[in-house]
């Protein structure tokens, strides 16, 4: 696995470089089963900045940046469930999820899931990313 860096911007925020959407959360639900659930917020709070910036990025301008998109695309898994026609919470996808060691789609799907409202309220999002 790739280690997360942060990266200064212009506007004395942050990026996020290397990792997986998908791996991270899957290392936040461990540390969630340990008990350590200031850990697991924590990694899940820097999973979603990529595309917490596209998204803010795209409210503001009506477009996403080639650098934003190119930091979310380092989220394959992710990616891939965003451009589905598709997201459904089938049984196999509650099954997978539920496991003690769900899938990397199936943990997309989870983020994709969580984030829905957010991302339908902004027609045209999905589209740019493509």
């Amino acid at each position: 696995m790739r280690k997360i860096t942060l990266k200064p911007t212009e506007n004395q925020n942050f990026i996020l470089l290397g990792g997986d959407f998908s791996t991270t959360l899957e290392r936040a639900l461990g540390l969630e089963s340990e008990g350590d659930f200031e850990g697991a917020f924590d990694t899940r709070y820097k999973a979603f900045q990529p595309l917490v910036e596209a998204l803010a990025e795209f409210v503001r301008t009506g477009k996403v940046s080639p650098e934003k998109l190119t930091a979310l695309r380092r989220h394959r898994h992710l990616c891939e469930e965003l451009r589905a026609a598709e997201h459904k919470a089938d049984e196999a996808y509650l099954k997978d999820i539920s496991s003690e060691r769900p899938t990397q789609q199936a943990l997309a799907r989870e983020m994709y899931l969580r984030c829905e409202p957010l991302i339908l309220k902004y027609e045209g999002f999905v589209d740019a990313l493509k």
